[in-house]
């Protein structure tokens, strides 16, 4: 089975449906959601992920240029 993590920005509309379908779908025994991470720390998302009881993470990209976003984001283990 494949760990995935779900990057969201919002309200997590396509992780919800990824999730559903682990649950009791075609992905179900496929892969397991690792965590969820999110750029936005108000994404209505990261509450739909701690409903499925996976663990969400974030960090806010506001004010931050790209290069300096990415090398977070490799900083950080999700």
């Amino acid at each position: 089975m494949k760990n995935i993590v779900i990057m969201i920005s919002g309200r997590g509309s396509n992780m919800k449906v990824i999730l559903d379908n682990i649950k009791d779908g075609i992905l179900k025994g496929v892969c397991n959601v690792k965590s969820v991470f999110s750029n936005n720390l108000e994404a209505k998302g990261l509450e739909i992920a701690k409903v499925y009881n996976v663990s969400t993470k974030a960090i806010s990209s506001k004010g931050k240029k790209r290069s300096k976003y990415n090398k977070l984001l490799l900083l950080f283990e999700l």
